[in-house]
């Protein structure tokens, strides 16, 4: 009678696979305790905002000790419940659908004709703050110097007239001159981290913390926005560079089941005249 193998093909493979489980388990661990000196602050200022009580060193210790305990579990779920949601919802749905309990507001916006509307003495005087060489600082002075356009309409010239602002359209040296004169554009705003600028297009998001109600996601960002609003109309006046009311957008993602919720969204204000377009993206 032969022997019953003591290792078989399962048995190793089996023994593999949990092997590799726990080391990469006791990786994520690791990573995540490297980490706690971040994530404890951040869960007593969440816990303070909510509830106006301090959490106690006890208190915290049990919190962030379920935490490292039931991550790997959260990350299980995670993992066999994403396929059939983005299957039955699409990616854009299984985002909103992971936002379930918070909401996100992002503005987007334009400057108005922005390297026409490009100030001269303003420039010079950036690249003075900014320690450019006198060389080239007398080299850009000279160039926009006396600088004049004459229009050609069916052969007819016009008187040449004197250009104040702005830099010639289809240079090299226009979109460079843009970007140095308002590189110093996101740090007016309360959290520079979530501005995106890209030549003359801005994109600020918001988002508030998912441990308040609703409506007070809502009061938080719409204090936040038009507070950064306010911000930006006095840096536009004092730049000479307005914005283009026709191409900026207020957008809200949010996924609230309630109806009443749905019907009360931040509102923003710019220059004490509503000019953006709200949008819903819900269930």
């Amino acid at each position: 009678m032969a022997k019953p193998k003591v290792f078989t093909k399962e048995l190793i493979l089996t023994a593999l696979a949990t092997g590799s489980g726990v080391v990469s388990f006791g990786w994520n661990t690791g990573c995540l305790n490297s980490a706690q000196e971040s994530i404890k602050p951040w869960i007593i200022e969440s816990y303070h905002h909510r509830t106006g009580i301090t959490l106690s060193h006890y208190v915290l210790t049990f919190i962030w000790s379920t935490t490292i305990a039931i991550f790997a579990i959260g990350g299980a779920i995670g993992v066999f419940a994403a396929s059939p949601v983005s299957r039955r919802y699409g990616r854009r749905g299984d985002l909103l659908r992971a936002n379930l309990l918070g909401i996100i507001g992002a503005n987007f916006m334009d400057f108005l004709q922005a390297f026409n509307m490009l100030w001269h003495q303003g420039f010079i005087l950036k690249l003075y703050q900014l320690n450019c060489p006198y060389d080239y600082l007398f080299w850009i002075i000279n160039y926009f110097k006396d600088r004049t356009i004459t229009l050609d309409y069916q052969g007819h010239l016009s008187k040449q007239v004197k250009v104040p602002c702005g830099v010639p359209q289809g240079s090299c040296f226009g979109p460079k001159a843009y970007i140095v004169n308002h590189f110093d554009l996101p740090s007016i705003f309360d959290c520079p981290s979530e501005v995106h600028l890209y030549v003359d297009d801005l994109a600020i998001l918001y988002s508030s913390s998912i441990f308040l109600k609703y409506a007070q996601q809502a009061n938080e960002i719409e204090t936040r926005i038009n507070s950064d609003l306010l911000k930006l109309a006095n840096y536009t006046e004092s730049k000479h560079q307005p914005v283009n009311n026709k191409k900026t957008e207020f957008v809200i993602y949010h996924n609230s089941s309630n109806s009443k919720n749905s019907n009360y969204l931040p509102r923003a204000i710019y220059s004490a005249t509503k000019v953006f377009h709200i949008f819903r993206l819900s269930r």
